[in-house]
């Protein structure tokens, strides 16, 4: 009768210890030199901020052209969306939100528009 018992290693555990080593990597990385190690490996997956505050503009534009008014009302939340201000996104990449409005300009400052009035026919009151 032969000894069919195991000797070694089961893959289950070699799988654990190769984890418990990327772990180890990816702590002293971060101990020796932050998250600015990590974040220049991922730096060339960017968005470029005019397209992500045009595309918010344009989901909010098509919400309200399905409720199928031509008009905002200063009271309503439509102007304070497609009219009003919104500081949500860097525009020029400098790291600092700007401001920007997606039709409007209100209290007569001016800020960057993103659509214009073919995109989003909207009349800003």
């Amino acid at each position: 009768m032969r000894n069919n018992k195991a000797q070694g290693l089961s893959i289950n555990m070699l799988v654990i210890i190769a984890l418990a080593v990327f772990v180890i990597f990816l702590i002293v990385g971060f101990v020796t030199s932050g998250w600015g190690y990590f974040s220049k490996s991922f730096s060339s997956v960017k968005v470029e901020g005019q397209s992500v505050a045009r595309q918010k503009c344009l989901n909010w534009c098509s919400q309200w052209q399905a409720q199928g008014s031509s008009q905002v009302n200063t009271s309503t939340y439509w102007n304070s969306t497609l009219c009003g201000t919104h500081n949500d996104t860097d525009l020029n990449g400098d790291g600092v939100n700007d401001a920007y409005s997606c039709r409007g300009s209100p209290s007569g400052v001016t800020y960057p528009k993103i659509l214009s009035q073919q995109e989003c026919p909207v009349t800003c009151s």
